[in-house]
């Protein structure tokens, strides 16, 4: 018998597992490791990684992440000068400061045939 997740009540009824939230249709990972289950489990569109994670580096995610996902944003507070080499060089789509991060942004940044172009 595999061990039971811990689970926590949701408004409206119901629960998730711990460690994770849902607000429509996002949802948020804890750890790298998360976020790959994550989006085995439900075929995102698109993943936004923040590059400042506690114990990870987001760029490492970010390349655990491709082949799973057909999009991976780098997210930040950090300017896109202080990273600019590591997200040349990266998989992801392109990165997005997190003061300009929107739902349009993310549609410039994927371009008008969506995540399987590269920006």
């Amino acid at each position: 018998m595999s061990p039971r997740r811990r689970q926590r009540p949701v408004p409206g009824g119901g629960s998730r597992p711990a460690g994770t939230r849902r607000r429509g249709s996002r949802r948020y990972a804890s750890t790298g490791a998360d976020a790959l289950s994550q989006a085995r489990e439900t075929a995102p569109d698109v993943v936004l990684v923040d590059l400042d994670l506690d114990l990870e580096n987001g760029f490492d995610v970010a390349h655990r992440l491709v082949g799973h996902v057909p999009a991976v944003i780098l997210i930040s507070t950090h300017s896109r000068e202080d990273f600019q080499e590591l997200i040349a060089d990266s998989p992801a789509h392109g990165f997005l400061h997190k003061s300009a991060l929107s739902a349009r942004a993310i549609r410039d940044l994927l371009g008008d045939t969506g995540p399987t172009a590269r920006s």
